[in-house]
């Protein structure tokens, strides 16, 4: 019962038969104000700016809004069949909830893919199954209820490349560093238990450097190797 729970509280389907039942609900953490907020936390006023891992569900009258955060941590999955559309944040959830109800087919190139991949897909939007594809991290998604037409919003990120030895490269280290740095404190502070595994590579370095530049007491932090 409690498992079923967690899953409930953490993925979702919206269906285009049934928009009215969708309720707004933010999935996840965002980072806001050097603060992590979760589910519990979160509200309206808020900003979210893609710092976090989390999809925020937003409904408005006759529409409803999905985004996610910046490197779409979650995933957003689209079932379109006819004038059809189902999504959700699970692709496996997903599948289950479409095999008793809607057609879906066996994307086999798709799938053969991963016996070479390991558990790594080498597509950024198909999937197993032909009629589901990934929504790219940067697109966010307008529902009309009444009409049930979807839409997508692309989110320019101005991903440019910064050569990391120019005095631009030298200050968004900083600035990252000083960010990840003041949330450090704010957990500590707050007395949340920190528990931090490291496994020697090169992730593991920057987030010791991290916590060793926080300047928190060392001992009441638990290291895992």
């Amino acid at each position: 019962m409690e498992e079923n729970n967690i899953i409930e509280d953490n993925f979702f389907i919206i269906d285009s038969n049934n928009l009215n039942s969708i309720e707004s609900k933010f999935y996840g953490y965002t980072i806001y104000n050097n603060e992590i907020i979760t589910s519990k936390e979160f509200n309206k006023d808020i900003k979210l700016e893609g710092d976090g891992a989390y999809i925020d569900i937003s409904k408005d009258n006759n529409q409803i809004i999905i985004s996610q955060d910046f490197f779409g941590s979650y995933g957003l999955y689209l079932y379109e069949y006819n004038n059809i559309f189902v999504i959700s944040n699970s692709f496996l959830k997903l599948v289950e909830y479409l095999k008793d109800k809607y057609p879906i087919s066996l994307n086999e190139d798709c799938a053969k893919s991963f016996i070479a991949a390991d558990l790594c897909a080498i597509s950024y939007k198909s999937t197993m199954i032909n009629e589901i594809q990934i929504i790219p991290r940067n697109y966010i998604l307008k529902i009309n209820i009444n009409s049930k037409k979807l839409d997508f919003e692309k989110i320019d990120y101005k991903e440019d490349t910064i050569e990391v030895n120019s005095k631009e490269g030298i200050e968004t280290l900083d600035n990252w560093v000083d960010k990840w740095v003041k949330i450090i404190r704010k957990l500590f502070e707050k007395k949340h238990y920190l528990n931090i595994d490291l496994s020697g590579g090169f992730d593991s370095r920057l987030t010791l450097l991290l916590v060793l530049r926080s300047n928190i007491d060392l001992n009441q932090i638990e290291f895992l190797q």
